[in-house]
């Protein structure tokens, strides 16, 4: 009844949606369409991942005392690792996947157009740089105030 196709016109994807009567016959995709994935270096992957951990450190030292505080942070480094954890199984479910066009020295193509390295990197990375300052600046307070 409904024709989902998906269409590729430089870099952008587009869906079109046909109705289609009961009594049509309904006709195949011509091509299999390769979706690319997330497109990020794994360089990004790993530098959020330290940011995160740079947080968590942060905040054990400034708990270490309170054994029901650090138990806490425990529990939440551990939502951390289900988090990556379980985005890194899905990601990988497709398969290897060609390597980012940023590794291979080209912008970065996305719906509001072409992202270069530094602009990629800025993006994805502002709030996990952000989250790993509080973790630094709350343990180098609760230093110098104990």
């Amino acid at each position: 009844m409904f024709d989902f196709r998906q269409e590729r016109f430089d870099e952008i994807y587009c869906a079109e949606v046909e109705f289609h009567g009961p009594d049509e016959r309904q006709a195949k995709p011509s091509a299999t369409v390769v979706q690319p994935g997330f497109q990020l270096p794994s360089s990004i992957w790993a530098l959020m991942v330290g940011c995160y951990a740079i947080f968590f450190g942060g905040m054990t030292a400034l708990v270490a005392g309170s054994g029901y505080a650090l138990f806490m942070v425990v529990i939440s480094a551990l939502y951390a690792v289900v988090f990556f954890g379980t985005g890194t199984l899905l990601a990988n479910l497709s398969g290897p996947a060609d390597k980012s066009p940023l590794d291979k020295g080209q912008a970065l193509p996305t719906w509001c157009g072409p992202m270069s390295r530094g602009s990629v990197y800025g993006q994805v990375l502002i709030v996990p740089i952000g989250i790993a300052m509080f973790g630094t600046a709350v343990a180098v307070i609760g230093a110098l105030t104990s």
